[in-house]
C-alpha cells in the first residue's frame, strides 16, 4: 500500500455547510472541509456540500449516492422487494449507520489515494505513464475548467502554461470529476496502446445537460431522496464502481455495461486521467488527460436528466441553458407525462421514488452551459422551494396546474421574442434583420417577472390539490402572462412609435402576441390588392350616449353663447362642438354661416365670428382660435342626415379598446380620429358603405404627416369621407388635438396611428386568444378589452 499520500477518506478534501445550531468539537470550530468519512458519518449534521463549481457538484452528489447505497445496504431489491422499506428505515435512524462506513473504507483504502504512484489512484489509469509521451501532458491549467489554457481568453485569472499556480489537492480532486463528467470531444493527449496510436476522446456523459437532485434539510436527507431503487435483475455485489472492480478497464474494448445505478452513475467516463503530485503529495503540478476508449461511445444512461426525444427520434438530456429559469422545468419534474409538447419530455427517474423521503423536498438544478467541444460558457446553478410534495405520484390533482402554469409562462414568452424580432424586421424594413437586441431586453423584461408570478401562483396550491385564491384559474392565469408579455413589448418598441412607419410596425406585429397573423385576401383586384393584410372587425362602433356638460340653448336665429367664464378647456371642447350640431340641426342659417369657414384661413371667416367668438377662451393661442373655426366649420359641413340628436361619439364614460383617458376628466375615454378611421373599415349592422381599409391606412398616414397648415388643409377631406360613410368623429377630441399639434404632434400621431392599428387587429386577437384555450384545452375566456 503507498504510503505518504492524499487520500480522500481522510483528507480534507470536500467543502460543506454545516447545519446550524451544530456542536463544534472541542479542538476548534467546524471545518470548512471534511474527508468523504467524516462526510457520511456526519451527514446528518450537514447541512449541504458547499461546492462553488456546479459541474463539480453535480458529479460528486453522484459518487455519494453509489456510496450512500453500499454503506446503507441499498444496492439491490432483496428478496422481497422491500427496497423502500429498508430506506424508510434508514431514514428513521437518523444517520447512515457508523458500523457499515468504517467497514467500506477499511476494505477499500487503498483505492481511495488521489496519488498512488506504485499503486491504483482513485479514479485515475496509473498505464498512462507509460502509454502517453511523457513530455505530452495536459498542465494544471488544463485540468482546472475555470483557468484559461492554451489560446483559451481569460476572464478571472491571468494564469499562463508556463509559470502556473499549482492547484491544491483538493482542487484537483474536485476538477478530476469535472473531466469525468464533462470532458469534451475532440483532439487530446496522445495514448498509444497495442501499438496503436491516437488522440482523439468522446465528449463526456453529462457534457451539455442539466441535472436535477432532491434536496432535503440535510445532506443526510439528500443522499437517502436522491438514490434511484435498483432494478429486481440487479445484484450488488456486480453492480460496482470503478475504484471497486479488481481490474483497469480495457480501452481496446467496448466500454463496460452498466450492472445497476451505482454503475450506471461512476462507470461512464470517456476519458482517463492520471495526476502528477508535487513532492509533498499537497499539490498538482501536472496531468495526463486523455481518451478511455478507443472511437465508441457508452450508450448515455443517468437517472438525474430529463431525457427529450427529438423530431429525428433520438434521445437526448435537455441541456443546460444559462438564460432559462428552473421553473420552465418544473412540470418535467413533478408530472411523470407533462403536457404535450414536441420534446416529449420525460421525468428523471430519482423523481418517482425521492418523495418518500420527505415531501419538503427541494429540487437543485446543476450543469454547465457549454458546447459539445471546446466552448464552455457558463455554470448553471439553481434550487426551487419545496416542491416535490406536488409531484403527480403524491398529489394527482397538481397535473393539471403546474402544467398550465408553465404553458401560459412559455407560450407568452415565445410569442414575445417572436413580434418583438417582426416589430424590428418591419421598421428597418429587412427581413432578415433578427432583432436580437430587441429580444434580449424584452426577455430581460418579461422571464424575471413571469417566474415570479408563477411561483406567487403555485404557493396557492395547498397540499390536497385544491385551488387556493383563485391561483390556478387558467383565464387569470392566462390574462395575468399576456399582461406582462405586453408590458414588455410596449417598453422595448416604444421609442420607434413616434413615427408612421414605426407605429404601424409596432402594431402589427403586436399581433403576434396573441398567437396570429393577419391572412391577405385571396383576390387579386386592386381593391383587395388595396385591402391586403387588412382584418375586418366583427365588433360594432363602442354605444354612446347624450353628453352631460351643460349647453346654451340656440336662438332661432341669434346663437346664445355662454359666459366667458365657462367650463374647464375639456370641458368648454364638449359644450362647444355638443352646441355646435344643435345650432346647425335646428337654425339653418347658422349652420350656412359655420360652413361658410370651410378650408378658409381665420381671417377670412367673418360670418363666423358671431356664433364662435364668444366661446373662445380667454387665455387662447392661435392655434386653439383656429381649431375652433374649422371644427365649427366641419360639423356644419357635414350631411343634414349626421346632424341627429343622438350623440356620435361624445360618452365620455365609454371605454373603447385602446383609448387614452381624458388628461382633464378622470375617468373618462376619447376617441381619437384613429379609432374613427378603423371603424370606418368596419363591417357594422346596417352600414350601407365602408372605406377600404388601404384607403383609410393612407389618408391617416398623410394626415400625420402635416404641418399645422398643412393639417388643416387636408383634414375637412378626411372628416367629411369618414362622415359620408357614417364613421362617428369626436369632435371635441379632435379639437383638443388640433389646438395642441404644434407642441404635441409626435404623441397625438402615435395616438391616432396606434388606435387604428389596434383597433383593426382587435378580432383577430379575439380569435386567437381562443385557438389558445382551445389548444391547451381550457373554455374561451374573453379577450382583453384592449389588445
Amino acid at each position: 500500500m503507498p504510503t505518504g499520500t492524499y487520500n480522500l477518506i481522510h483528507q480534507s478534501c470536500v467543502p460543506v455547510r454545516w447545519r446550524p445550531g451544530t456542536a463544534a468539537p472541542d479542538t476548534g470550530p467546524l471545518p470548512d472541509r471534511v474527508g468523504l468519512r467524516e462526510l457520511l458519518l456526519r451527514s446528518h449534521d450537514i447541512e449541504s456540500l458547499a461546492v462553488a463549481d456546479a459541474p463539480a457538484h453535480a458529479a460528486l452528489l453522484r459518487v455519494l449516492y453509489a456510496l450512500t447505497a453500499r454503506v446503507a445496504g441499498l444496492t439491490e431489491q432483496g428478496p422481497k422487494g422491500d427496497w423502500d422499506e429498508r430506506r424508510l428505515d434508514v431514514r428513521n435512524a437518523g444517520r447512515l449507520p457508523p458500523d457499515e462506513i468504517e467497514a467500506y473504507f477499511r476494505d477499500f483504502e487503498d483505492r481511495f489515494f488521489l496519488f498512488a504512484p506504485d499503486g491504483r489512484p482513485w479514479m485515475q489509469d496509473p498505464r498512462l505513464a507509460e502509454q502517453c509521451d511523457g513530455a505530452n501532458t495536459a498542465s494544471v491549467n488544463k485540468l482546472i475548467v475555470t483557468r484559461p489554457s492554451g489560446n483559451n481568453h481569460s476572464w478571472f485569472r491571468h494564469d499562463t502554461d508556463t509559470a502556473p499556480v499549482l492547484p491544491t489537492a483538493s482542487e484537483a480532486f474536485l476538477s478530476l470529476l469535472v473531466w469525468h463528467y464533462y470532458g469534451p470531444a475532440g483532439r487530446c493527449s496522445s495514448r498509444e496502446v497495442n501499438g496503436v496510436k491516437s488522440a482523439s476522446a468522446t465528449a463526456g456523459p453529462l457534457r451539455t445537460a442539466l441535472s436535477y437532485h432532491p434536496e432535503g434539510a440535510s445532506l443526510f436527507e439528500t443522499l437517502l431522496a436522491g438514490l434511484v431503487p435498483p432494478e429486481d435483475s440487479v445484484v450488488g455485489q456486480e453492480d460496482l464502481c470503478p475504484w471497486e472492480q479488481e481490474h483497469l478497464p480495457d480501452p481496446d474494448r467496448p466500454p463496460r455495461v452498466s450492472r445497476g445505478p451505482r454503475s450506471r452513475h461512476t462507470c461512464r467516463s470517456q476519458h482517463a486521467l492520471l495526476l502528477l503530485a508535487d513532492e509533498d503529495s499537497t499539490h498538482v503540478r501536472d496531468a495526463f488527460i486523455t481518451w478511455a476508449y478507443r472511437g465508441e461511445r457508452m450508450p448515455r444512461e443517468d437517472d438525474y436528466l430529463i431525457w427529450q426525444t427529438s423530431q429525428q427520434g433520438n434521445r437526448y438530456p435537455r441541456p443546460a441553458d444559462a438564460g432559462r429559469a428552473l421553473w420552465r422545468d418544473l412540470d418535467a419534474l413533478l408530472l411523470q407525462h407533462p403536457p404535450a409538447g414536441s420534446a416529449h419530455p420525460q421525468q428523471p427517474r430519482v423523481f418517482r421514488t425521492a418523495v418518500e423521503v420527505s415531501e419538503d423536498l427541494r429540487v437543485r438544478a446543476l450543469g454547465f452551459d457549454q458546447e459539445g467541444q471546446a466552448k464552455d460558457t457558463q455554470f448553471v446553478v439553481a434550487s426551487t422551494p419545496a416542491v416535490l410534495g406536488h409531484a403527480e405520484n403524491n398529489d394527482p390533482r397538481s397535473v393539471p396546474a403546474v402544467g398550465r402554469l408553465r404553458q401560459f409562462g412559455e407560450m407568452f414568452g415565445r410569442r414575445l421574442d417572436r413580434a418583438v424580432k417582426r416589430a424590428w424586421a418591419s421598421y428597418v424594413r429587412d427581413a432578415k434583420a433578427d432583432g436580437a437586441a430587441w429580444a434580449a431586453e424584452a426577455g430581460a423584461r418579461y422571464w424575471p417577472r413571469a417566474e415570479a408570478e408563477f411561483w406567487a401562483r403555485f404557493r396557492l396550491l395547498d397540499r390536497t390539490g385544491t385551488v387556493v385564491d383563485g391561483g390556478f384559474d387558467p383565464a387569470a392565469t392566462r390574462r395575468a402572462f399576456l399582461r406582462l408579455a405586453e408590458e414588455a413589448y410596449d417598453a422595448v418598441t416604444e421609442p420607434v412609435t413616434r413615427t408612421v412607419r414605426g407605429a404601424k410596425a409596432v402594431s402589427q406585429a403586436r399581433l403576434d402576441l396573441y398567437g396570429t397573423r393577419p391572412k391577405p385576401p385571396t383576390a387579386t383586384s386592386p381593391s383587395s390588392r388595396e385591402d391586403q393584410g387588412a382584418h375586418r372587425m366583427t365588433a360594432t362602433p363602442p354605444p354612446t350616449t347624450q353628453d352631460t356638460p351643460p349647453a346654451p340653448s340656440p336662438a332661432a336665429s341669434t346663437a346664445t353663447v355662454p359666459h366667458q367664464t365657462g367650463p374647464r378647456p375639456v370641458s368648454r371642447a364638449r359644450a362647444f362642438t355638443t352646441w355646435v350640431a344643435e345650432v346647425c340641426r335646428e337654425d339653418p342659417g347658422a349652420r350656412s354661416a359655420l360652413r361658410s369657414g370651410l378650408r378658409k384661413d381665420i381671417d377670412s371667416v367673418q360670418r363666423m365670428h358671431r356664433l364662435v367668438a364668444p366661446w373662445l377662451p380667454e387665455q387662447r393661442s392661435k392655434d386653439v382660435e383656429r381649431a375652433y373655426y374649422t371644427v365649427a366649420a366641419m360639423i356644419a359641413a357635414q350631411p343634414r342626415s349626421a346632424l341627429k340628436p343622438a350623440a356620435d361619439a361624445d360618452d365620455d364614460s365609454v371605454q373603447p379598446g385602446g383609448q387614452e383617458p381624458s388628461r382633464s376628466t378622470p375617468g373618462r375615454t376619447r376617441i381619437s380620429l384613429g379609432t374613427s378611421f378603423a371603424t370606418a373599415v368596419t363591417e357594422g349592422p346596417g352600414r350601407e358603405k365602408e372605406m377600404r381599409a388601404g384607403t383609410a391606412e393612407s389618408r391617416l398616414n398623410l394626415l400625420t404627416r402635416q404641418s399645422v397648415n398643412g393639417l388643416h388643409r387636408h383634414l375637412p377631406a378626411s372628416v367629411g369621407y369618414l362622415r359620408s360613410v357614417g364613421a362617428e368623429v369626436d369632435w371635441a377630441q379632435l379639437l383638443e388635438d388640433l389646438g395642441n399639434w404644434r407642441a404635441r404632434s409626435g404623441r397625438i400621431s402615435r395616438t391616432w396611428l396606434q388606435d387604428f392599428y389596434r383597433l383593426r387587429s382587435r378580432d383577430s386577437a379575439q380569435q386567437a386568444d381562443e385557438a389558445d384555450e382551445r389548444e391547451l384545452g381550457a373554455p374561451p375566456v374573453p379577450a382583453p378589452a384592449a389588445p
